[in-house]
């Protein structure tokens, strides 16, 4: 969405736009924990409430600890020296 606000800027020639990219760096991070992320939007969506949710839906963790608390937190699960 963002790139496609930006594309259509420099598309428009919108002065703003083009001083924005000749003076910002911009980093983007591709989503590692889709099906998480997808989790929380939903819970926003259907209650109106904002979990905090680390950890991908592993069904068979989900199983056992429930949809919040169960799965893999995938930031932190990698063995030692993994460089």
């Amino acid at each position: 969405m963002l790139l496609k606000l930006i594309h259509q800027g420099v598309i428009q020639d919108v002065k703003d736009y083009k001083q924005m990219l000749a003076t910002n760096k911009f980093f983007f991070v591709p989503i590692v924990n889709p099906d998480g992320s997808k989790y929380v939007e939903q819970q926003y969506i259907d209650k109106g409430k904002i979990v905090d949710k680390r950890k991908n839906m592993n069904p068979n963790l989900i199983a056992m600890c429930g949809d919040e608390d169960g799965g893999t937190d995938l930031n932190r699960n990698w063995g030692v020296d993994w460089i």
